[in-house]
């Protein structure tokens, strides 16, 4: 059965990794969804991890955003995330994010889930991150962590990772999104559609035709839920 386009309703709960080209939008599209009424909410802890200051530097945004010093002695934003808000972090030093991931990791994993208020974790790193096996393995557990307590504590935590591309991504990464949600920018690129359908077995036909037709626009994203045949589209 082949996957059909309609208009977009909503995120569902979960993972999702958020897909496109560089310079097509995917920072406006998080500035974006965190001031949508239906996507941000007063009692959640959002926590943006990047190695670029450009990349969140130009979000314009009416929302107080509390950018945290990266090698400060404090962490307790992220082992122990209890007051809702939007953290921003920028840090180029790989083993120093992976210390936050493995930190956020704990504090998760003791508490069993019953964190005080809903974690969304936005990560949005260049290609030396993603190739660094204790990078990946921290993220890996990461999400583990989340799906392990969906069923009983759906939303505690979510991971959203930003990529301009799934091709020579170690094994390791790939093994991750199983079960994610897959945001993709438009105009989507053929082996980006590719990818999908030999790494995570999506149905795309209708979506690869119109992905290389000129109907595209900069400024709309395909939302593809795990296990759905529909494929949602927005803009943003």
């Amino acid at each position: 059965m082949e996957s059909q386009v309609i208009a977009f309703q909503r995120f569902l709960p979960g993972n999702h990794v958020i897909l496109g080209a560089a310079g097509v939008g995917k920072t406006r599209l998080l500035w974006t969804l965190l001031q949508d009424s239906s996507f941000r909410e007063e009692k959640t802890v959002d926590i943006l991890l990047t190695d670029s200051k450009d990349r969140f530097s130009q979000g314009v945004s009416p929302l107080h955003v509390v950018h945290v010093e990266p090698y400060a002695t404090d962490l307790s934003w992220i082992t122990e995330p209890s007051k809702p808000g939007i953290y921003f972090s920028t840090c180029p030093y790989t083993p120093r994010n992976t210390t936050f991931m493995e930190c956020l990791a704990n504090y998760v994993r003791q508490a069993e889930g019953a964190v005080p208020y809903p974690i969304r974790l936005f990560v949005d790193f260049s290609a030396k991150h993603w190739q660094d096996s204790g990078f990946l393995e921290q993220l890996a557990r990461l999400h583990f962590i989340s799906e392990s307590i969906q069923e009983e504590r759906s939303g505690a935590l979510s991971i959203w990772s930003v990529l301009s591309t799934l091709t020579n991504l170690p094994p390791q990464a790939q093994g991750m999104w199983k079960d994610a949600h897959f945001v993709l920018l438009s105009p989507v690129e053929s082996a980006s559609l590719t990818n999908l359908n030999s790494l995570f077995g999506h149905t795309l036909a209708p979506l690869t035709q119109e992905a290389l037709t000129a109907g595209q626009h900069m400024g709309e994203f395909y939302y593809l839920p795990h296990a759905e045949k529909q494929i949602y589209k927005r803009r943003f």
